[in-house]
């Protein structure tokens, strides 16, 4: 079909929106990169714009566990039985494995 309006074009400056939003929301990058990986980056040039130097700072919590709690997940780990190793069909309680079997499943 042909159109009489006149079109309008947008532009969107997604490179000035994202600093933007990554303040706004208090968000981080999910990688921070140092100096040794911009060396070895294939876009590393002395005017590339995507070395913006920003100062983050942490915003998290600390909540340390109450003794009731750490009680509640003691008993729990009791109560529960554990296959640490993926091969073995026999499951053990947390406290009857040793340090070393308990830490083999950890990711």
């Amino acid at each position: 079909p042909n159109r009489l309006e006149n079109p309008n074009i947008y532009h969107l400056d997604v490179g000035a929106m994202y600093p933007n939003i990554v303040l706004t929301n208090r968000l981080q990058p999910s990688a921070i990169v140092d100096s040794t990986i911009c060396a070895q980056c294939d876009l590393n040039r002395p005017n590339s714009r995507c070395q913006r130097k920003m100062d983050w700072i942490w915003r998290g919590t600390y909540v340390p566990v109450t003794r009731n709690e750490l009680q509640c997940i003691q008993l729990q780990l009791e109560n529960e039985r554990f296959s640490f190793n993926g091969q073995s069909i026999e499951k053990k309680s947390f406290v009857d494995t040793s340090k070393k079997g308990t830490n083999t499943g950890r990711k």
